[in-house]
């Protein structure tokens, strides 16, 4: 499907039975999760932990009527992408691509490389600093 913001969208499969979702799940893997509507069925989202468990840079989002019960549902679940359904449509696509986009940054952001960039950073600053009034006097006489 292209959009008017050139943004193209593939749809993989559409279902509404949580077996054929988990199956979906363990078959391939996806970039998005959207959840359409309230899921009445507290069961249904044991799909959403399991695709966040086996899909851990991808994007999970509700496309819902944003009320407070919603909210409360992605606070529980962890989904941390919710769009408003009242809102357009090309505007749920450019807000999945920028969750993608952050979801991408965030798993290719190397923890290990940025702690050592602060130490090195952090022993660059204890050698500019003077060693006290010694250091002082032995500049003024250098």
């Amino acid at each position: 499907m292209q959009n008017s913001s050139n943004i193209t969208v593939d749809f993989v499969d559409l279902t509404d039975a949580s077996n054929r979702a988990a199956e979906l799940i363990a078959a391939k893997q996806f970039d998005f999760l959207i959840i359409v509507g309230y899921l009445e069925n507290e069961r249904n989202y044991e799909m959403v932990k399991l695709f966040q468990n086996t899909h851990k840079y991808s994007v999970v989002a509700f496309y819902a009527l944003c009320t407070e019960h919603i909210v409360a549902l992605c606070m529980k679940h962890r989904i941390e992408y919710l769009y408003d359904r009242t809102d357009p449509f090309d505007g749920l696509l450019i807000y999945m691509a920028v969750a993608y986009e952050t979801q991408q940054d965030i798993k290719s952001f190397d923890i290990k490389a940025a702690q050592e960039k602060r130490e090195q950073q952090e022993q660059t600053k204890q050698l500019e600093k003077p060693a006290g009034f010694l250091a002082a006097l032995w500049r003024l006489f250098k």
